[in-house]
């Protein structure tokens, strides 16, 4: 018998050589919760398995948000307060548009934080039963020291100590920002 070796036979026999011959990958998968508290990823978590169920929910995505802020995940912060203030006709709109615009602020990108505050306190107005008054005074205040920063013409990014200052000129001992974005 016999045995004829073809093009086919070559080719799994240089797979096989380049299976063993290569060294097997090593993956290094690190958390990207890096240097966080185990409290805080728990926290993450839970708002995470909770929005995810309820992605219509403005506060949920509001507290995710801030828990990944504060984290220093202004990016999935936006993804998800995003994704909630997406859906206009819940009730709740309002806060994910202030989330989404704590992420912008937080990132210094004041044109974006301003116009998402503004869509917040339009929310607010609009669902007045969802909107405690406390929140709406804070939101327009938040939004009044957004415009004065904005107009006074200051880059936040190149001064963000001036454009702080002047934000808080007309309020000098206010703190109305949602989470302290610019405290």
């Amino acid at each position: 018998m016999r045995i004829r070796v073809g093009l086919l036979d070559g080719v799994v026999l240089a797979m096989v050589v380049a299976l063993i011959a290569i060294p097997d990958r090593r993956v290094h998968v690190h958390s990207a919760y890096a240097g966080a508290s185990a409290a805080d990823v728990r926290d993450v978590a839970r708002y995470q398995a909770l929005w995810e169920a309820d992605q219509r929910d403005g506060e949920l995505a509001d507290a995710l948000s801030r828990a990944l802020l504060d984290l220093g995940h202004s990016d999935w912060a936006l993804r998800v307060a995003g994704t909630s203030a997406a859906y206009e006709d819940s009730p709740t709109a309002w806060r994910a548009h202030l989330a989404v615009s704590s992420a912008h602020a937080r990132r210094l990108e004041i044109d974006g934080a301003l116009a998402s505050a503004k869509r917040s306190l339009d929310g607010c107005e609009a669902a007045h039963a969802a909107c405690p008054d406390h929140w709406h005074a804070r939101i327009a205040l938040y939004v009044e020291q957004l415009e004065r920063g904005v107009a006074a013409g200051i880059d936040p990014v190149e001064d963000p100590e001036a454009f702080r200052r002047e934000s808080m000129r007309m309020f000098p001992s206010s703190r109305a920002l949602p989470h302290g974005e610019l405290d």
